[in-house]
């Protein structure tokens, strides 16, 4: 029978090594690899015929038989964003708005947020007296944007399934995590995990 081989997990940036380090490879952190292995590498055993499968089929249609929903964009109000999302966001969508430091994406987010009502800002970079001085350069219709300090995903995806807003914006996913998985905020594992809850809690409350 094939063996399982263990797998060292850098705590700091999700990096795997076959054998212990004292520093990561990747990301440079001295430490952050354990001294025994976080989980093991899958087997090549593979799938051998139809009765080594053990999870059930899931379901399938056709294609033409798919009932198409014709979805109303939200225009944000900003011609070359509209036409970079195709017209507009996509309720139930997530939408990662990348770029170098600096080049603006808070200030983006924060001018979307007073263009769509009701919008939930969510910053686990910012204070909410910062995000007020920065709402209150960039708009004048800051009032009535609800604004949150968090960083814990569950706790910011039960926020927004409370306050139900038409756009959510969460500034940054560097800095969100879960307790569910192992790492620092940033760090892939974190990234996929906390990505994974917002979308879900996207789609299922449009």
């Amino acid at each position: 029978m094939p063996k399982n081989n263990p797998l060292y997990e850098c705590s700091h940036c999700g990096a795997q090594y076959q054998k212990w380090a004292g520093r990561c490879l990747e990301c440079g952190q001295w430490g952050t690899i354990p001294q025994e292995p976080t989980t093991t590498a899958p087997t090549k055993a593979g799938i051998q015929d139809e009765k080594t499968i053990k999870a059930k089929a899931g379901k399938t249609i056709a294609l033409s038989d798919v009932k198409s929903a014709n979805t109303p964009r939200l225009p944000t109000g900003l011609a070359e964003l509209d036409r970079v999302l195709g017209g507009g966001i996509v309720p139930g969508s997530l939408i990662l708005l990348g770029g170098e430091p600096g080049i603006g994406k808070s200030t983006l987010a924060l001018q979307l947020t007073s263009l769509l009502s009701p919008s939930l800002y969510i910053s686990g970079e910012e204070s909410a007296e910062q995000i007020k001085l920065r709402a209150e350069r960039i708009t004048p219709n800051s009032g009535k944007i609800l604004i949150s300090s968090e960083t814990d995903v569950d706790t910011i995806t039960a926020t927004i399934v409370a306050q139900k807003p038409a756009l959510a914006i969460v500034d940054s996913i560097q800095t969100i995590s879960s307790s569910e998985v192992q790492g620092e905020p940033g760090n892939p594992t974190q990234v996929r995990a906390a990505t994974t809850k917002l979308l879900n809690v996207a789609k299922t409350f449009n």
